[in-house]
């Protein structure tokens, strides 16, 4: 039994494509793309925003660093502005470290 090969493709009607069968498909609206960042965001993404990992992020919504999420219906998302002001609320790296108690004997 011999194979037949698929149909070449033939060059459709600007706004129509052909598949292999060359029968014309409708292509979709084209959509909008929005230019706005989500406000909610999943977890892996709301681990991302904040620069951790997914455990991490899930260690600190337990000790109550980060924000706990919104639910409904089942969807679980964190709000990006309430992320943002946790996450102002993290300690700066340039914390004077406490003096050395060395320093306060006198020789």
């Amino acid at each position: 039994m011999s194979r037949v090969p698929p149909a070449s493709p033939r060059l459709a009607p600007e706004g129509e494509l052909r598949c292999n069968t060359n029968w014309p498909i409708q292509s979709a609206k084209p959509q909008r793309l929005s230019t706005l960042p989500p406000r909610g965001l999943r977890r892996p993404d709301a681990a991302a925003y904040v620069g951790v990992s997914a455990t991490k992020f899930d260690e600190w919504v337990a000790r109550g660093v980060m924000p706990s999420p919104k639910r409904l219906d089942g969807v679980v998302i964190w709000d990006r502005q309430n992320l943002d002001a946790a996450f102002e609320r993290l300690p700066d790296s340039n914390v004077v470290p406490e003096a050395d108690i060395w320093d306060q004997v006198r020789a």
